[in-house]
Formats: C-alpha cells, structure tokens, sequence
C-alpha cells in the first residue's frame, strides 16, 4: 500500500511538473492530456485516474503552485506585529514571481490560485496564534489579503505607495480593533462577533 501511495503522489508531481512546462509554452485550452501523459511518462489511462480532465489538473495546479508560496514565507508572524512589514513580504514575493501570476491570470487560473492562497495563509495563521479556524476569521483574512493583492494590477508601478498603503490599512485594522473590543482584528473573530453584535437591531 505504502509503495502505491508514493507511486501516486510520483505521478501526481511529475503531471503538475508537465502541466507547468506546457502552459509556459502554450495556452491553456491548446493543452491535451495526449501531450501531458506522454511528458509525465505515462498512458491515459492513468492520467484519468488522477484527474476528470485538464481543466482539474489546472485547478490543482493553482492551488499546488499558492500552497509552495505560502510554505515558504517566514515573515507570517508580522502579520500580526508589524503590518506594514508584512504587506512589504508581500508584495515582494508577487512582484517576484509575477510572471507567474500573469500566467495564471491569462489563463483563467487566479480564482483558483488567489483561492488557495488566502486559505493556506488562514491555516497558517490557525497554527501560529490559535486563530480560531470559522467563517468570520476565514473571511477577515480575505479580506485583508485581497485588499492588499487588489492594488497590484492597477498601481504596481508604485510599488512604494501600495506597500505604504496597504501596510497602513492593515494597521488601521488592527488598532480599531484594539480600541474598540481590546483584541486583534486581524488575528480572531472575538472582534469581528463584537462588530456583527454591534450591527444587530435594538
């Protein structure tokens, strides 16, 4: 059993690993799981038993390439004690790997891509100051994230302003959040269940 999950997971590596070289080559709708097999040396046959069509190994891709991402940052916990530094991590590592995300974007794949990332993020966070995994918390880093990541496409040309920003924003944030419920609005739902309270009818 041990040995066919490692063949499976080889599998699934070397197919992500070909689906990458090709759509560096070529469109997404002119990739062909004929093409992909015969890169990942492997039939059909076992190709369908990993993926319903090229469409799912594209999605998984996505989420594979924004779960590398986000394994690799070493400077989450400023998200927490230093925004405006963490807004800087983050802007670099997607100015870094922009070619990347233009691909992904051309492509149709960002949904997924941005998708994966704000969970990874958020599962990350979890672990790091027990910030409790529901809706409410899941939602504050999305929207935290995608404020963030929003001003890119539109002001990258400024890098500086948009960390400048976004950094503030993110404190902004924070310390409503302290002044008004005594905790991190970034880091727990505690404040956000207070802000939902406080919006409920007399």
């Amino acid at each position: 059993m041990a040995n066919t999950d490692l063949r499976y997971r080889r599998t699934e590596r070397f197919l992500l690993e070909a689906f990458g070289e090709a759509l560096e080559k070529r469109a997404l709708d002119k990739i062909t799981v004929t093409s992909l097999a015969a890169a990942a040396d492997i039939n059909k046959a076992t190709f369908y038993l990993h993926y319903r069509d090229i469409y799912d190994l594209a999605e998984a891709y996505a989420h594979a390439i924004a779960e590398e991402r986000v394994a690799a940052m070493d400077y989450l916990e400023h998200y927490f004690d230093d925004p405006k530094q963490f807004a800087a991590y983050l802007v670099g590592d997607f100015e870094a790997n922009k070619q990347e995300a233009m691909l992904l974007g051309k492509n149709g794949l960002m949904h997924y891509y941005l998708e994966a990332f704000t969970d990874a993020i958020h599962a990350r966070l979890h672990e790091l100051r027990s910030v409790p995994d529901d809706k409410r918390s899941s939602m504050m880093t999305t929207f935290v994230l995608s404020g963030v990541l929003s001003l890119l496409p539109r002001y990258g040309d400024d890098l500086t302003t948009v960390i400048e920003v976004a950094g503030e924003a993110m404190a902004a944030i924070d310390e409503y959040g302290r002044a008004h419920f005594g905790e991190q609005t970034n880091g727990g739902p505690a404040p956000q269940r207070a802000v939902a309270a406080k919006c409920q009818p007399e």
